[in-house]
Protein backbone atom coordinates (compact mmCIF):
# COMPACT_ATOMS: atom_id res chain seq x y z
CA UNK A 1 0.00 0.00 0.00
CA UNK A 2 1.47 3.48 -0.74
CA UNK A 3 2.55 5.39 1.94
CA UNK A 4 0.01 8.42 2.73
CA UNK A 5 2.53 10.95 2.93
CA UNK A 6 4.93 11.97 -0.31
CA UNK A 7 8.74 11.15 0.42
CA UNK A 8 10.77 14.11 -0.75
CA UNK A 9 14.08 12.26 -0.06
CA UNK A 10 12.78 9.55 -2.50
CA UNK A 11 11.61 11.76 -5.22
CA UNK A 12 15.06 13.52 -5.84
CA UNK A 13 16.34 10.03 -5.53
CA UNK A 14 14.51 8.78 -8.74
CA UNK A 15 14.59 12.46 -10.69
CA UNK A 16 18.60 11.48 -10.21
CA UNK A 17 18.08 8.06 -10.86
CA UNK A 18 15.89 8.93 -14.09
CA UNK A 19 18.26 11.43 -15.51
CA UNK A 20 21.40 9.26 -15.39
CA UNK A 21 19.55 6.68 -17.20
CA UNK A 22 18.05 9.01 -19.97
CA UNK A 23 21.63 10.29 -20.68
CA UNK A 24 23.40 7.52 -22.44
CA UNK A 25 26.26 8.04 -25.09
CA UNK A 26 24.79 10.36 -27.34
CA UNK A 27 24.05 13.01 -24.65
CA UNK A 28 27.39 12.33 -22.78
CA UNK A 29 28.99 13.04 -26.13
CA UNK A 30 26.64 15.90 -27.23
CA UNK A 31 26.43 14.27 -31.05
CA UNK A 32 22.83 13.52 -30.54
CA UNK A 33 22.53 17.50 -29.83
CA UNK A 34 24.39 18.20 -33.23
CA UNK A 35 21.89 16.15 -35.18
CA UNK A 36 18.43 16.10 -33.09
CA UNK A 37 18.74 19.70 -32.04
CA UNK A 38 21.41 22.02 -33.98
CA UNK A 39 20.89 20.38 -37.62
CA UNK A 40 17.27 21.65 -36.90
CA UNK A 41 17.51 25.42 -36.27
CA UNK A 42 14.81 27.24 -34.16
CA UNK A 43 13.14 23.67 -34.72
CA UNK A 44 15.24 22.31 -31.90
CA UNK A 45 13.23 24.04 -29.08
CA UNK A 46 10.29 22.10 -30.73
CA UNK A 47 12.25 18.99 -30.40
CA UNK A 48 13.03 19.28 -26.88
CA UNK A 49 9.34 20.08 -26.11
CA UNK A 50 7.95 16.96 -28.12
CA UNK A 51 10.88 14.65 -26.33
CA UNK A 52 9.79 15.74 -23.16
CA UNK A 53 5.73 15.05 -23.53
CA UNK A 54 6.83 11.71 -25.38
CA UNK A 55 8.96 10.59 -22.73
CA UNK A 56 6.65 11.35 -19.78
CA UNK A 57 3.58 10.33 -21.50
CA UNK A 58 5.80 6.98 -22.01
CA UNK A 59 7.00 6.62 -18.29
CA UNK A 60 3.13 7.23 -16.90
CA UNK A 61 2.18 4.53 -18.49
CA UNK A 62 4.80 2.20 -17.51
CA UNK A 63 4.19 3.32 -14.04
CA UNK A 64 0.51 2.76 -14.40
CA UNK A 65 1.03 -0.68 -15.18
CA UNK A 66 3.50 -1.44 -12.69
CA UNK A 67 1.38 0.15 -10.31
CA UNK A 68 -1.41 -2.14 -10.79
CA UNK A 69 1.01 -5.34 -11.34
CA UNK A 70 4.19 -6.87 -10.36
CA UNK A 71 5.68 -8.57 -12.95
CA UNK A 72 8.22 -11.62 -12.98
CA UNK A 73 10.25 -8.53 -14.98
CA UNK A 74 9.17 -5.29 -15.97
CA UNK A 75 9.33 -6.25 -19.58
CA UNK A 76 6.48 -8.01 -18.93
CA UNK A 77 4.48 -4.54 -19.83
CA UNK A 78 5.06 -5.11 -23.31
CA UNK A 79 2.40 -8.33 -23.22
CA UNK A 80 0.17 -6.30 -20.84
CA UNK A 81 -0.31 -3.56 -23.16
CA UNK A 82 -0.18 -5.42 -26.62
CA UNK A 83 -1.16 -9.26 -25.85
CA UNK A 84 0.72 -12.06 -25.81
CA UNK A 85 1.73 -12.28 -29.56
CA UNK A 86 2.69 -8.72 -30.37
CA UNK A 87 4.58 -7.81 -26.32
CA UNK A 88 6.35 -10.78 -27.06
CA UNK A 89 7.92 -9.09 -30.21
CA UNK A 90 8.37 -6.16 -29.09
CA UNK A 91 10.21 -7.88 -25.73
CA UNK A 92 12.52 -9.73 -27.99
CA UNK A 93 13.06 -6.12 -29.87
CA UNK A 94 13.68 -4.36 -26.55
CA UNK A 95 17.01 -6.72 -26.04
CA UNK A 96 18.10 -6.63 -30.22
CA UNK A 97 17.55 -2.82 -29.42
CA UNK A 98 19.68 -2.67 -26.19
CA UNK A 99 22.63 -5.01 -28.29
CA UNK A 100 22.09 -2.45 -31.32
CA UNK A 101 22.70 0.29 -28.45
CA UNK A 102 25.97 -1.01 -27.50
CA UNK A 103 27.50 -0.91 -29.93
CA UNK A 104 26.48 3.00 -30.78
CA UNK A 105 28.28 3.20 -27.36
CA UNK A 106 31.48 1.16 -28.38
CA UNK A 107 31.72 3.54 -31.04
CA UNK A 108 31.27 6.89 -28.96
CA UNK A 109 33.93 5.16 -26.04
CA UNK A 110 36.59 4.83 -29.33
CA UNK A 111 35.95 8.07 -30.39
CA UNK A 112 36.61 9.54 -27.35
CA UNK A 113 39.33 7.72 -26.84
CA UNK A 114 40.53 9.02 -30.20
CA UNK A 115 39.84 12.86 -30.13
CA UNK A 116 41.54 13.34 -26.85
CA UNK A 117 44.06 10.71 -26.13
CA UNK A 118 44.78 10.33 -29.67
CA UNK A 119 44.50 6.67 -29.02
CA UNK A 120 43.77 4.34 -32.79
CA UNK A 121 40.05 3.99 -32.97
CA UNK A 122 40.76 0.15 -33.28
CA UNK A 123 42.38 0.82 -29.56
CA UNK A 124 39.70 2.22 -28.27
CA UNK A 125 37.14 -0.03 -29.02
CA UNK A 126 39.17 -3.17 -28.23
CA UNK A 127 39.76 -1.08 -24.68
CA UNK A 128 36.05 -0.44 -24.15
CA UNK A 129 35.40 -4.12 -25.55
CA UNK A 130 36.91 -5.84 -22.74
CA UNK A 131 36.05 -3.78 -20.00
CA UNK A 132 32.76 -4.43 -21.04
CA UNK A 133 33.45 -8.26 -21.18
CA UNK A 134 35.23 -8.76 -18.30
CA UNK A 135 32.27 -7.06 -16.03
CA UNK A 136 29.47 -8.94 -17.83
CA UNK A 137 31.40 -12.38 -18.04
CA UNK A 138 32.33 -12.14 -14.19
CA UNK A 139 29.48 -10.46 -12.70
CA UNK A 140 30.95 -7.14 -11.51
CA UNK A 141 28.21 -5.44 -11.49
CA UNK A 142 29.10 -3.66 -8.07
CA UNK A 143 31.85 -1.66 -10.58
CA UNK A 144 29.75 -0.41 -12.72
CA UNK A 145 27.20 0.61 -9.81
CA UNK A 146 29.91 2.47 -7.94
CA UNK A 147 31.19 4.18 -11.61
CA UNK A 148 27.38 4.75 -12.12
CA UNK A 149 27.06 7.15 -9.39
CA UNK A 150 28.69 9.75 -12.31
CA UNK A 151 25.26 10.12 -14.08
CA UNK A 152 23.87 12.72 -11.99
CA UNK A 153 27.28 14.43 -11.95
CA UNK A 154 27.31 14.44 -15.91
CA UNK A 155 24.22 16.07 -16.39
CA UNK A 156 25.42 18.92 -13.93
CA UNK A 157 29.35 19.32 -15.39
CA UNK A 158 27.40 19.37 -19.13
CA UNK A 159 25.29 21.98 -17.82
CA UNK A 160 28.13 24.03 -16.52
CA UNK A 161 29.96 23.54 -19.83
CA UNK A 162 27.11 24.50 -21.94
CA UNK A 163 26.43 27.73 -19.65
CA UNK A 164 29.83 29.05 -19.76
CA UNK A 165 30.04 28.61 -23.56
CA UNK A 166 27.00 30.63 -23.95
CA UNK A 167 28.03 33.32 -21.86
CA UNK A 168 31.02 33.11 -23.72
CA UNK A 169 30.56 32.89 -27.01
CA UNK A 170 27.00 34.09 -27.33
CA UNK A 171 27.51 36.82 -29.81
CA UNK A 172 28.47 34.72 -32.26
CA UNK A 173 25.28 32.56 -31.49
CA UNK A 174 23.59 34.00 -34.89
CA UNK A 175 26.11 34.16 -37.28
CA UNK A 176 26.42 30.05 -36.14
CA UNK A 177 23.08 29.50 -36.98
CA UNK A 178 23.46 31.46 -40.34
CA UNK A 179 26.37 29.31 -41.09
CA UNK A 180 24.19 26.12 -40.93
CA UNK A 181 21.04 27.54 -42.50
CA UNK A 182 22.96 28.78 -45.60
CA UNK A 183 24.88 24.96 -45.90
CA UNK A 184 28.33 26.76 -45.25
CA UNK A 185 28.23 24.48 -42.41
CA UNK A 186 27.14 20.88 -43.05
CA UNK A 187 25.92 19.40 -39.90
CA UNK A 188 24.46 15.24 -40.00
CA UNK A 189 21.00 15.68 -39.51
CA UNK A 190 18.49 13.48 -37.81
CA UNK A 191 15.33 13.24 -39.72
CA UNK A 192 14.17 15.66 -42.85
CA UNK A 193 11.84 17.64 -40.09
CA UNK A 194 12.67 18.24 -36.61
CA UNK A 195 8.70 16.82 -35.46
CA UNK A 196 10.48 13.62 -36.99
CA UNK A 197 13.70 14.21 -35.43
CA UNK A 198 11.55 14.85 -32.30
CA UNK A 199 9.27 11.71 -32.71
CA UNK A 200 12.47 9.69 -33.55
CA UNK A 201 14.29 10.57 -30.78
CA UNK A 202 11.45 10.06 -27.79
CA UNK A 203 11.01 6.88 -29.80
CA UNK A 204 14.19 5.36 -29.25
CA UNK A 205 13.97 6.08 -25.65
CA UNK A 206 10.85 4.57 -25.14
CA UNK A 207 11.85 0.96 -24.76
CA UNK A 208 14.52 2.19 -22.31
CA UNK A 209 12.49 2.73 -19.51
CA UNK A 210 10.12 -0.28 -19.80
CA UNK A 211 11.49 -2.40 -17.09
CA UNK A 212 12.89 0.41 -15.16
CA UNK A 213 9.65 2.64 -14.46
CA UNK A 214 7.47 -0.40 -13.91
CA UNK A 215 9.66 -2.13 -11.32
CA UNK A 216 10.16 1.25 -9.85
CA UNK A 217 6.21 2.02 -9.84
CA UNK A 218 5.03 -1.25 -8.12
CA UNK A 219 7.53 -1.11 -4.88
CA UNK A 220 4.81 1.14 -3.40
CA UNK A 221 5.94 4.77 -4.85
CA UNK A 222 3.33 5.29 -7.43
CA UNK A 223 3.43 8.93 -6.70
CA UNK A 224 6.55 9.80 -5.97
CA UNK A 225 7.56 8.36 -9.32
CA UNK A 226 4.60 10.17 -10.76
CA UNK A 227 6.51 13.43 -9.80
CA UNK A 228 9.80 12.39 -10.39
CA UNK A 229 10.19 11.33 -14.09
CA UNK A 230 8.36 14.94 -15.51
CA UNK A 231 11.48 16.83 -13.50
CA UNK A 232 13.64 15.29 -14.94
CA UNK A 233 12.38 14.98 -18.57
CA UNK A 234 12.21 18.97 -18.10
CA UNK A 235 15.85 19.07 -16.40
CA UNK A 236 17.27 16.78 -19.36
CA UNK A 237 15.54 18.77 -21.84
CA UNK A 238 16.19 22.34 -20.63
CA UNK A 239 19.95 21.16 -20.35
CA UNK A 240 20.15 19.68 -24.02
CA UNK A 241 18.71 22.89 -25.15
CA UNK A 242 21.34 25.39 -23.08
CA UNK A 243 24.60 23.17 -24.79
CA UNK A 244 22.55 22.95 -28.03
CA UNK A 245 22.13 26.57 -28.26
CA UNK A 246 25.94 26.99 -27.02
CA UNK A 247 27.20 24.89 -29.52
CA UNK A 248 26.06 27.27 -32.31
CA UNK A 249 28.38 29.91 -31.10
CA UNK A 250 31.84 27.78 -31.98
CA UNK A 251 29.66 25.49 -34.71
CA UNK A 252 32.57 25.54 -37.11
CA UNK A 253 34.76 23.89 -34.34
CA UNK A 254 32.05 21.45 -33.30
CA UNK A 255 31.00 20.41 -36.35
CA UNK A 256 32.72 18.25 -38.07
CA UNK A 257 34.37 16.41 -34.36
CA UNK A 258 32.78 13.02 -32.85
CA UNK A 259 32.88 14.24 -29.39
CA UNK A 260 31.60 17.87 -29.61
CA UNK A 261 31.19 18.12 -26.21
CA UNK A 262 34.79 17.50 -25.26
CA UNK A 263 35.11 21.03 -27.89
CA UNK A 264 33.32 22.96 -25.13
CA UNK A 265 34.96 21.74 -22.22
CA UNK A 266 38.81 21.75 -23.35
CA UNK A 267 37.87 25.56 -25.20
CA UNK A 268 37.11 26.70 -21.20
CA UNK A 269 39.95 25.13 -19.67
CA UNK A 270 42.03 22.40 -21.13
CA UNK A 271 42.36 20.08 -17.94
CA UNK A 272 38.62 20.31 -17.68
CA UNK A 273 38.81 18.73 -21.00
CA UNK A 274 40.93 15.77 -19.89
CA UNK A 275 38.27 15.43 -16.54
CA UNK A 276 35.33 15.21 -19.34
CA UNK A 277 36.77 12.53 -21.58
CA UNK A 278 37.18 10.26 -18.64
CA UNK A 279 33.74 10.99 -17.39
CA UNK A 280 32.28 10.34 -20.73
CA UNK A 281 34.05 6.92 -21.22
CA UNK A 282 33.19 6.29 -18.10
CA UNK A 283 29.46 6.90 -18.40
CA UNK A 284 29.40 4.81 -21.17
CA UNK A 285 31.05 1.65 -19.65
CA UNK A 286 28.47 1.60 -16.66
CA UNK A 287 25.72 2.50 -19.47
CA UNK A 288 26.94 -0.29 -21.92
CA UNK A 289 27.81 -3.17 -19.54
CA UNK A 290 23.97 -4.10 -18.32
CA UNK A 291 22.92 -3.38 -22.03
CA UNK A 292 25.28 -6.51 -23.52
CA UNK A 293 23.96 -7.94 -20.30
CA UNK A 294 20.56 -7.96 -21.33
CA UNK A 295 21.11 -8.83 -25.19
CA UNK A 296 22.41 -11.79 -23.64
CA UNK A 297 19.63 -12.94 -21.82
CA UNK A 298 18.09 -13.10 -24.81
CA UNK A 299 20.14 -16.48 -25.61
CA UNK A 300 20.78 -18.08 -21.90
CA UNK A 301 19.13 -16.86 -18.86
CA UNK A 302 21.56 -18.29 -16.60
CA UNK A 303 24.47 -15.81 -16.28
CA UNK A 304 26.91 -17.81 -14.09
CA UNK A 305 26.90 -21.15 -16.73
CA UNK A 306 29.65 -21.18 -19.67
CA UNK A 307 27.43 -20.48 -22.13
CA UNK A 308 26.64 -16.99 -21.76
CA UNK A 309 30.05 -16.05 -20.87
CA UNK A 310 30.49 -17.53 -24.55
CA UNK A 311 27.52 -15.74 -26.01
CA UNK A 312 28.92 -12.48 -24.09
CA UNK A 313 32.39 -12.52 -25.86
CA UNK A 314 31.03 -13.27 -29.02
CA UNK A 315 28.48 -10.18 -28.52
CA UNK A 316 31.45 -8.15 -27.73
CA UNK A 317 33.46 -8.87 -30.33
CA UNK A 318 30.92 -8.89 -33.11
CA UNK A 319 29.40 -5.36 -31.83
CA UNK A 320 33.77 -4.19 -31.27
CA UNK A 321 34.13 -4.84 -35.16
CA UNK A 322 31.34 -2.92 -36.42
CA UNK A 323 32.50 0.38 -34.47
CA UNK A 324 36.23 -0.12 -35.74
CA UNK A 325 34.71 0.56 -39.16
CA UNK A 326 31.90 2.42 -38.78
CA UNK A 327 31.64 6.23 -37.88
CA UNK A 328 30.24 7.25 -34.15
CA UNK A 329 27.68 9.74 -35.74
CA UNK A 330 26.72 7.41 -38.25
CA UNK A 331 25.93 4.55 -36.79
CA UNK A 332 24.13 6.58 -33.92
CA UNK A 333 22.36 9.07 -37.05
CA UNK A 334 20.77 5.72 -38.26
CA UNK A 335 20.31 3.71 -35.66
CA UNK A 336 18.52 6.06 -33.31
CA UNK A 337 16.17 7.02 -36.03
CA UNK A 338 15.60 3.36 -36.86
CA UNK A 339 14.96 2.15 -33.85
CA UNK A 340 12.67 5.42 -32.85
CA UNK A 341 10.10 4.89 -35.21
CA UNK A 342 9.19 1.31 -33.99
CA UNK A 343 9.27 2.76 -30.48
CA UNK A 344 7.13 5.59 -31.08
CA UNK A 345 5.17 3.08 -32.81
CA UNK A 346 4.65 0.41 -29.19
CA UNK A 347 3.79 4.03 -27.34
CA UNK A 348 0.90 4.55 -29.80
CA UNK A 349 -0.23 1.10 -29.59
CA UNK A 350 0.50 1.57 -25.40
CA UNK A 351 -1.88 4.60 -25.51
CA UNK A 352 -4.15 3.13 -27.28
CA UNK A 353 -4.92 0.82 -25.13
CA UNK A 354 -4.75 2.78 -21.92
CA UNK A 355 -7.57 4.60 -23.76
CA UNK A 356 -9.47 1.57 -24.04
CA UNK A 357 -8.93 0.20 -20.74
CA UNK A 358 -9.70 3.04 -18.90
CA UNK A 359 -13.21 3.26 -21.14
CA UNK A 360 -14.29 -0.18 -21.03
CA UNK A 361 -13.09 -1.18 -17.50
CA UNK A 362 -11.63 -4.45 -19.23
CA UNK A 363 -7.91 -4.46 -17.60
CA UNK A 364 -5.55 -7.28 -18.16
CA UNK A 365 -5.92 -9.69 -15.10
CA UNK A 366 -3.61 -8.42 -12.29
CA UNK A 367 0.10 -10.14 -12.55
CA UNK A 368 1.67 -10.23 -8.88
CA UNK A 369 4.69 -12.55 -9.32
CA UNK A 370 6.09 -11.42 -5.62
CA UNK A 371 7.35 -13.90 -3.18
CA UNK A 372 5.03 -14.09 -0.47
CA UNK A 373 7.19 -12.62 2.00
CA UNK A 374 7.44 -9.92 0.03
CA UNK A 375 3.35 -9.47 -0.07
CA UNK A 376 3.38 -9.36 3.22
CA UNK A 377 5.39 -6.73 3.66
Amino acid sequence: MENSKLDLKQIIIYTGAIMAFTMGSGFATGQELLQYYCAHLYGMFGVGLFFALIMIWTNHLYAKAGRRNHFATGSDVYSYYCGPVIGNIFKFYSAVMCYMSMVVMVAGAASAFNQHFGIPLMGGAIIMTVLIIITAVFGLMNIVNVIGRIGPFMIILTFFVGLVCLINNGSHIGEGMALVRSGEVQLLKAGHHWLEAAVTYGGYCVPWFAAFMTDLAGQGKYREVRIAHPIAFIINTAVSLVVGVAMFGVIRQVADVQIPNLVLASMIWAPLGLVFAIVIIAAIYTSATPLLWNSAKIFVQDDSSSKYKIIVVILAVIGMIIAMFFPYNILMNYIYIFNGWIGFAFLLIMGARDIYFSRTGKYPPVVDMRSPESKSE
